[in-house]
């Protein structure tokens, strides 16, 4: 889940297989190609497409279409020789020394490379996308932030989900997530707002209505807001009297399910999915229209 794939840029590819291959990567599928270097690897790969005739045109609309499959890679970038031949050097210091890719593809048969192709992806069974679309993941903040990561990067909104949630119960675990929720939202440089969908009955102590509850959970969170330093994040909640039992953590882009919630727990595994567009399009219906949500 959350494999980050090295493609070589250079490897000289049509563009039908770059329209599958492409396909098979982004947030239904839970498995990403990475762009190394960030600001290089899209321009090099559109060089080294085979193109004739109106596919320069086809390949912009591929490229746009599928941009959510391709998250950027901001590590340091060495130029040995001159790029682009140095990228396979590169991507495999990535990959054994610091960990950043889970494989890398390339054409290129090399005495330090002999790793698989291109055509190993698309027709091989061990790279099948749909093993990467759930795991059982370790229940502690590492593991939650690792697999929200790719989300958190790339939407502009996200949307938290989940009735049992609530911060302000001496639960020290649960304060540490939004805090590092918070801290991640701002390394992205991308995301404006964050909606919390709540449960009413939280706030309800012996089924009366707490706003003392309310204004404290505001207080907390617009700390949180300021010792992140991210005071242009915009906050929204919304308390549901009526809230189904699904926790989730999406945006337009892309979902995750998470079958035991936001929750910590020693030696214990959560069972966590990233959403398929017709899993996904539904919750954007029941969570994002016609609610009224309280921003602060």
């Amino acid at each position: 889940m959350n494999e980050l794939y090295g493609i070589d840029p250079n490897a000289e590819i049509g563009i039908r297989d770059l329209h599958l291959l492409l396909k098979t990567f982004g947030f239904s599928h839970g498995r990403f190609i990475g762009a190394f270097p960030e600001n290089l690897w899209l321009d090099e790969l559109r060089k080294n497409v085979k193109l004739s005739g109106f596919d320069s045109s086809r390949l912009t609309r591929i490229l746009s279409k599928n941009s959510d499959a391709i998250i950027p890679v901001r590590q340091q970038y060495k130029i040995k020789k001159n790029y682009p031949k140095d990228w396979l050097e590169n991507a495999l210091e990535m990959k054994n020394t610091h960990k950043v890719f889970t494989e890398i593809f390339s054409n290129t048969k090399d005495r330090f490379f002999d790793g698989p192709s291109l055509e190993d992806l698309l027709i091989e069974d061990e790279y099948d996308p749909s093993l990467s679309r759930g795991a059982h993941i370790s229940a502690d903040l590492q593991s939650y932030m690792h697999v929200m990561k790719p989300l958190l990067m790339k939407s502009s909104e996200i949307h938290f989900v989940d009735k049992f949630f609530f911060p302000l119960q001496n639960n020290s675990l649960k304060q540490k997530f939004i805090r590092a929720l918070f801290i991640e939202l701002k390394k992205s440089n991308r995301c404006e707002r964050i909606y919390f969908h709540l449960s009413y009955q939280i706030f309800s102590p012996n089924k009366v209505f707490d706003s003392i509850l309310e204004d404290d959970f505001i207080f907390y969170i617009n700390e949180l807001r300021k010792e992140s330093d991210f005071l242009k994040l915009g906050i929204s909640y919304y308390l549901h009297e009526k809230m189904t039992h699904g926790r989730y953590f999406f945006s337009i882009k892309g979902g995750l399910q998470f079958d035991n919630g936001i929750m910590f727990k020693q030696n214990y595994e959560n069972h966590i999915h990233w959403l398929g567009r017709n899993e996904l399009e539904p919750l954007l219906d029941i969570y994002m229209e016609n609610i009224s949500f309280k921003s602060f």
